[in-house]
């Protein structure tokens, strides 16, 4: 994969500029400034530490690599060349700082600690694990789920990590104990189509009686017949009621029938 840089700029008046146009007349431009080749399968996360100084990559190969960048000398080339030796120079020269093995399946997902001292993986062998990245030490392996541990989040403000798997539950740990706090898979859910569906049940429940009794009452009795439904009615609406509310308990995520690769857990700013 590759480092590349992002630059905003103010296109002059009948100046064409590479990149796509946005607003105002400004274009967003791309740079390659380094390609990283040391890994030997398909990676499949990228994560910065949130101190900027290292790049954690995950692979299907099971490894985490930390990228550091290494400052250039004036009398050296800043960096090998992109690609293969015909191509252009890496404008940096990123090399690897750590190779972490932790884990003895691909690498899903990575989070780092706010203090950038502290990574989380999760991988497909049914763990999660924290690893001191400047010791190359395991911390602590979460491993309680019973799938694929496609997600992983550190909270930025508090000692809490977050694991989602394919076994459809997402975990909670006290990130100082590495004890699980609580887990969630379920909640109630207020659905329209639950009241719909109810709607259309007693629509038809009613016009099945109606038919049953019409033609052999006065009218009289059938008025009294009628008030005798409303009350049933009313009772089998409490029960009915009561069925709507078990139905509205669901599943918060889907199971491996769901096509997606990844599910990727993200904290909101509070």
């Amino acid at each position: 994969f590759s480092v590349k840089s992002v630059k905003n700029k103010k296109k002059a008046e009948g100046e064409e500029v590479v990149g796509d146009e946005g607003e105002g007349g400004s274009s967003v431009e791309l740079e390659c400034l380094c390609d990283l080749t040391r890994h030997q399968k398909s990676v499949n996360i990228v994560r910065w530490s949130p101190d900027g100084t290292l790049l954690a990559s995950g692979d299907d190969e099971s490894v985490i690599i930390l990228w550091q960048l290494k400052p250039s000398s004036g009398n050296e080339s800043s960096a090998p060349r992109l690609f293969d030796d015909d191509g252009p120079e890496n404008k940096e020269n990123w090399v690897v700082y750590k190779m972490i093995r932790s884990h003895l399946d691909d690498v899903y997902d990575l989070a780092w600690s706010p203090c950038s001292q502290f990574l989380l993986s999760g991988s497909v062998d049914n763990s999660a694990i924290i690893t001191n990245v400047h010791k190359n030490q395991k911390v602590a392996i979460l491993s309680d789920s019973q799938g694929f541990v496609q997600g992983v989040a550190w909270n930025p403000k508090h000692p809490v990590l977050a694991t989602l798997s394919s076994d459809r539950k997402c975990r909670f740990y006290n990130s100082n104990t590495k004890k699980i706090i609580t887990r969630t898979y379920k909640a109630l859910l207020n659905m329209p189509t639950n009241k719909l569906s109810r709607k259309k049940k007693d629509n038809k429940d009613s016009k099945v009686n109606k038919e049953s009794d019409s033609s052999k009452n006065d009218e009289n009795n059938k008025m009294e017949t009628d008030e005798g439904k409303e009350g049933d009615k009313g009772k089998e609406g409490e029960v009915e009621k009561k069925q709507d509310g078990e139905d509205k308990v669901g599943r918060l995520f889907h199971d491996d029938t769901f096509k997606g690769f990844f599910r990727r857990l993200a904290w909101s700013n509070d």
